[in-house]
């Protein structure tokens, strides 16, 4: 018998109409807060809540492999070919923190 495995589908609806030379939102720091911000909402994506506190989100640079919440690191970091342009869904399978998605700390390395 096989070993179970997690999979993971990332779904997705924009509003907007993308294009291949577009980038919706450029500063990866608005990106990583957004994410956190509207994470509490998210957790009817969450396939074990309310036992975990899955948390996602992307990004367009690869410094998003230094993301620290709460001091924690992601559980993975999956590249996605966009137009052909790579793009980084970054995750936590289950973030440990009591605080709200707005008041989470975050830290990653942001070239200058």
């Amino acid at each position: 018998m096989e070993e179970a495995t997690v999979q993971y589908a990332f779904i997705n609806a924009t509003p907007v109409t993308t294009k291949a030379d577009s980038i919706l939102i450029s500063d990866i720091t608005e990106l990583i807060h957004s994410s956190l911000t509207i994470s509490d909402i998210q957790q009817d994506l969450n396939p074990n809540y309310p036992d975990t506190r899955f948390v996602f989100g992307y990004a367009h640079d690869k410094e998003i492999y230094s993301l620290e919440v709460e001091g924690q690191k992601p559980d993975g970091v999956i590249e996605i070919n966009v137009y052909d342009r790579t793009m980084y869904l970054w995750y936590y399978d289950d973030l440990k923190s009591d605080k709200r998605g707005n008041n989470l700390s975050y830290s990653v390395d942001v070239p200058e």
